[in-house]
């Protein structure tokens, strides 16, 4: 739920994919309108992708939709991706910050490629933070 501020912003809100949901936002500057396209998006664990993947391609809806943003536009991707990118930002170069975390899964190197086929950062990797701070849970 958006409140306060940015819900006079909200122009567009829907569910694009049963585990996609795009909120459109378009604050008015004093360089015109631009929209803030933001993706919600949920990735299974590890133990459910091999099945899931085969039936849900999530990143090619991904792909499919973040193509019809306008190049103005500013792409937000949010979420839970179940995915652990490691800590190869020399491979991952605008990709992938230097201040990740772990080593990297399978739904780490989708997320990575399909970051890197849309030219995406994966923010939380740039900023310096203690470990603690990095991830949200971590398999036992």
């Amino acid at each position: 739920m958006v409140l306060g501020f940015y819900s006079d912003s909200i122009s567009k809100g829907d569910s694009v994919h049963y585990k996609v949901i795009l909120i459109t936002l378009a604050p008015y500057t004093s360089h015109g309108t631009t929209s803030n396209m933001f993706f919600l998006a949920y990735m299974p664990e590890l133990s459910k992708l091999t099945q899931w993947k085969k039936t849900n391609p999530i990143y090619t809806d991904l792909h499919r939709l973040t193509q019809k943003v306008p190049a103005n536009d500013m792409i937000i991707i949010l979420g839970d991706f179940n995915a652990r990118v490691g800590k190869n930002s020399e491979a991952w170069k605008g990709v992938l910050g230097k201040h990740s975390f772990g080593c990297c899964n399978d739904n780490g190197h989708l997320l990575l490629e399909f970051c890197a086929e849309q030219q995406l950062t994966i923010t939380n990797s740039i900023f310096q933070q203690k470990d603690s701070l990095k991830t949200t849970w971590m398999h036992p």
